[in-house]
């Protein structure tokens, strides 16, 4: 017994909470049992999990186009790259926020007429709870193809649906290649997550006091500033866990501007090289070979931004990139026309990587980049740790 009281006495000790942690001591005393030893481990990886929400998914693997449509309509990714708690539902479309908090989204959009001086409509409306938040509206009929990205942030309650739609008469065309991307991740909660933890035992878990402060709601303006207190202690904690255990990296790279004016065309698949480095964070992303290299297991998140203008009347844009993951295709940006002087493109996604994955961007045979060329970006960081 003198025990149980200690135990009840050292997990109560912060101000604020002493009375949540109280009342549920008392329920916990009539049935309490102790953890098998190793099972710790086990609820530190879903408190953590529940604090995580991320997917990253393209609209198909064929060649394909959806639309044009007299109404408006839903656009449904039906690739998924990761999706992390199964936050978006291919079915539907939809994306529903697990808890609140400030979430990142990236969608790219991509359309092809099928030949020059044909009307080109590559449009797509991202909502919040049939609000419109962010578009993309490429509408012309000199462009053969084109495409459009738009990022941004959004403050989500649980429970909020996000979605792509796409308004009437436009059109989105996809390949094997994934052009047509949709991002997103909860970069910063702002509630506790206390959905998935046990709220059976104080002596189990110090943290299922929150579960008592979910049944009870506030008791106190006091209990509200030390919980308060608490998350932003927790949060620091990890931070300077992240920063001592060297799980942080993040790396940024253009193409300096080299002598030549076109960087290709090639007969085969040539890596970009991305050697004007701003950002290495972790001296995971190697310039000479323009390859990151996963140094731990987790979800990473990657950018890539093509940009070519021509150096000569009547040239052709001819360029083809992908995204490559242990040398296969993950995501990739085009433009083949005549009409563009100038054209650029963006993807974003996010990928869950194994120590020693290598990820790369890759000049398809053939194709070619020109004129300034500092504008071709690669990006990189590793989102959530394993």
């Amino acid at each position: 017994m003198q025990k149980t009281i200690t135990a009840v006495s050292s997990l109560c000790t912060m101000r604020g909470i002493l009375l949540l942690c109280f009342l549920e001591a008392v329920g916990a005393l009539q049935n309490y049992t102790w953890d098998p030893p190793g099972t710790e481990n086990a609820d530190e990886v879903i408190a953590v999990d529940t604090s995580r929400s991320a997917f990253s998914v393209a609209l198909t693997d064929s060649s394909w186009c959806f639309g044009p449509f007299r109404t408006e309509m839903i656009v449904k990714y039906q690739v998924s790259f990761l999706n992390l708690g199964n936050d978006y539902n291919k079915s539907t479309g939809n994306f529903v926020a697990p808890r609140s908090g400030v979430y990142v989204f990236a969608v790219t959009a991509v359309s092809d007429s099928g030949s020059p001086g044909t009307p080109l409509a590559a449009c797509v409306i991202l909502r919040v709870n049939n609000l419109e938040v962010a578009s993309i509206s490429e509408k012309n009929d000199q462009d053969q193809e084109d495409s459009g990205t738009v990022v941004l942030t959004v403050q989500l309650n649980a429970g909020d649906h996000v979605a792509v739609y796409m308004p009437p008469g436009c059109f989105l065309c996809d390949s094997k290649q994934h052009l047509n991307t949709f991002t997103g991740f909860l970069l910063l909660p702002t509630t506790l997550p206390c959905d998935a933890w046990d709220c059976d035992c104080v002596f189990k878990h110090q943290r299922s006091c929150c579960c008592v402060y979910n049944k009870l709601g506030r008791l106190s303006v006091d209990t509200f500033h030390s919980l308060d207190y608490i998350s932003d202690s927790l949060s620091q904690l990890q931070e300077d866990i992240v920063s001592l255990t060297g799980e942080h990296y993040a790396f940024k790279a253009s193409i300096g501007q080299p002598s030549y004016r076109c960087f290709g065309p090639f007969t085969r698949n040539v890596p970009v090289p991305y050697n004007n480095v701003t950002l290495n964070d972790g001296r995971a992303y190697n310039p000479a070979l323009g390859i990151f290299t996963a140094r731990f297991d987790g979800i990473y998140s990657f950018t890539f931004t093509t940009y070519s203008n021509l150096i000569a009347p009547g040239m052709r844009q001819y360029v083809q990139l992908q995204l490559m993951k242990n040398g296969e295709p993950v995501v990739g940006v085009w433009e083949d026309n005549r009409e563009d002087s100038e054209d650029s493109s963006t993807q974003e996604l996010l990928l869950p990587l194994e120590r020693g994955d290598q990820v790369y961007i890759e000049l398809v045979a053939g194709r070619y980049l020109c004129g300034d060329l500092k504008y071709n970006v690669f990006s990189g960081f590793l989102l959530y740790p394993n």
